[in-house]
């Protein structure tokens, strides 16, 4: 609990009120709805300038239901092994960017 609100804290320093309000709904949604919210923003990289490019070290690509069990295993990337079942059903995918064996970013 006390990492929750460690967590919940962080996100309101780096990123807002707005972003730990939204943070909060998200893990809501999750424990008694069993849904998420998504926002997906769609960019073309040629369009963007070069400062802002994806770095060509990271590999980009969906990951499968291992890996998300993997990492699951590391609290930072707030995955939960079960979702590696949604995987294996069909039912989801998870988009990640990897770099060196480690994930850097991620998609639901």
């Amino acid at each position: 609990m006390a990492s929750t609100l460690h967590h919940l804290a962080d996100i309101r320093r780096n990123h807002g009120t707005g972003a730990a309000l939204k943070w909060i709904a998200d893990r809501l949604a999750r424990r008694l709805l069993g849904a998420s919210m998504v926002r997906v923003i769609w960019l073309e990289a040629e369009r963007l300038p070069e400062w802002v490019r994806p770095d060509a070290s990271l590999d980009f690509r969906f990951l499968e239901p291992e890996e998300v069990r993997y990492f699951a295993g590391d609290p930072v990337y707030e995955l939960e092994a079960a979702m590696a079942e949604q995987i294996e059903a069909g039912s989801d995918l998870c988009f990640g960017a990897l770099a060196e064996g480690r994930l850097a970013a991620y998609g639901w």
